[in-house]
Formats: C-alpha cells, structure tokens, sequence
C-alpha cells in the first residue's frame, strides 16, 4: 500500500468578517476617545495579532506589547494608528525593551472577542478568525509571531511558546503553506510545573519557510544570505 499526503492547502478565498459590537461608554466616562475597529481579519490586523499572541499582555484597559527590535516597533506603532486610530503610549521595561501600551477599554475588550483566552502566556491560542482568513492574513500572522519568538540556528529554525494550542495551532498552519514541522516538549529548569512547547523546521522546509512566509521578516534572513551578511 502507498499513502499519498498532499501538502497544498486551499486557502479561503476572502478575509473572515469580524461582527463584534463595542461596549456603550459609561455615563462616567468623560475622556473616552473614538476608536475605529476593523471589520475583517485583514493582513494587517493579522500582523497586529501575531505581535499580541506572541508578545503581549493585558490588563483590565490597557494592551501591552514589548519588544527591543526597532523596525518591528515601528511597524506595530503603524499598525495600531491605521488599524485603531490611536497613538501607543511608550516606556521602557527591563532587558532594554519598550513596552507599547495601548490604553482603550474597547481595544481590550475587542481582543477579548478575538480570543479565547489572553490571562497568562500558557493559555493564548490562534485566534479563530486567522485560522480561517485569507492565505496572506495567515501568512501575515506567521511573520509577526516568528519575528517575535522564534530563533534560527545553523540547521533549523524554532519557534518556542508556553502555549500548547499554539505551538500546534502553527504547527498546522505551517503544513498549510507546504512546510513540515514537528513539535517539542521542553520542562523549564528548576521549574518543572513550567512545560514550554517547541515547533522545529529543517532540511527543505526551511527554504518554504522562507520563500512562502519569512521571504519579508523585518527579524530573519534565508541562511544563505546570512552568511553573506
């Protein structure tokens, strides 16, 4: 017997439409500004989304993203003035990296609609509607989360998260762009309770991986061109 496995993926041919409806400003609420709200699952709000899943937290009214990579920064600060039309607000943090904070009860709550579940770093998850949009939202997606929390070594490439759904969420979406990968456990040392999740690409998958998804990463190049570099 022959088993045949085909690597090509039909991608939805249009962006998923977001219905979510923004809270009613209290009658308490006497500084709040207008916020715009996309309306699909766009490439750039997949870009915007995969900075969050990878680098973000949350807050009752605040979306925090943190980074130390300038040319990733200023992306994301474009990204939430074209997206939301609003200014981020920046401060340092620790290990010389920014935090960029956006301050909208609405933000939040609409980040709330996108995802399952934001609380801690183990319990984020793709959210529905990348999984779902477009071949370029997807891929969008990918490159903002690579650039954030991925590493790229002699061999391979690794993308690490404390998140089981995600690790095998990208894991899926990857063989969706043709690029076979496998996924790790790895214990935290002198924290076993702390489980970390390891998605591993080699060989030649490696070029798909950049000619389909990283061929623009504002973080990685192709290795042969790193060794030129």
């Amino acid at each position: 017997d022959v088993v045949c496995l085909n690597r090509k993926f039909n991608f939805p041919e249009k962006d998923v439409t977001l219905d979510f409806i923004p809270p009613e400003p209290t009658r308490f609420a006497t500084n709040t500004k207008e916020v715009l709200l996309p309306n699909t699952c766009s490439p750039d709000l997949s870009d915007w989304l995969g900075y969050v899943v990878a680098n973000g937290s949350v807050s009752v009214n605040t979306v925090r993203m943190s980074s130390n990579i300038s040319a990733k920064t200023a992306h994301y600060e474009s990204l939430v003035k074209q997206l939301f039309g609003m200014e981020v607000n920046v401060s340092s943090s620790n290990r010389n990296c920014k935090s960029f904070n956006i301050f909208s009860v609405t933000i939040k709550r609409f980040l709330d609609y996108l995802c399952d579940d934001f609380s801690t770093a183990r319990f984020k998850t793709v959210p529905k509607c990348i999984l779902s949009s477009t071949k370029e939202s997807q891929r969008r997606f990918l490159r903002a989360l690579f650039d954030c929390d991925a590493s790229q070594f002699k061999s391979g490439f690794q993308f690490s998260t404390a998140s089981e759904t995600v690790a095998r969420d990208v894991n899926a979406m990857l063989y969706r762009f043709g690029a076979v990968s496998f996924i790790k456990r790895k214990y935290a040392k002198n924290y076993p309770e702390h489980t970390y999740w390891n998605v591993y690409i080699y060989g030649a998958d490696l070029d798909t991986l950049y000619s389909e998804i990283l061929y623009d990463s504002f973080k990685y190049l192709p290795p042969e061109l790193k060794k030129r570099n």
